[in-house]
């Protein structure tokens, strides 16, 4: 695509934006799964002096890990709407509208 008046030319890999998009999907879901996982593996023995301070600190790590998932299944998100905005704008330049 030639932006008008313009001698640069930019090019955008929907594909790849969208392979990107899948992989992040992927992992977002295996750090989502992992991170059930390792909370369940820190259960604490009962009567240790620790305890309450090793479930606070277990609770506080699953919840940035799930909170870091869901903010990478936002960006495949937005990788995907940025490549259909792509798209679109090619179509639009080209006169194909939708």
């Amino acid at each position: 695509m030639r932006p008008p008046n313009s001698a640069e030319t930019i090019t955008v890999h929907t594909g790849r934006l969208r392979q990107t998009a899948d992989r992040l999907d992927d992992a977002a879901a295996q750090l989502a799964q992992e991170t059930r996982r390792g909370h369940e593996l820190a259960a604490v023995p009962p009567g240790w002096a620790a305890s309450i301070a090793l479930e606070r600190l277990s609770i506080a790590i699953a919840s940035s890990m799930t909170l870091f998932a869901e903010r990478t299944e936002t960006t495949g998100r937005a990788l995907r709407r940025a490549a259909a905005a792509y798209e679109e704008s090619d179509r639009s330049a080209m006169g194909g509208g939708r």
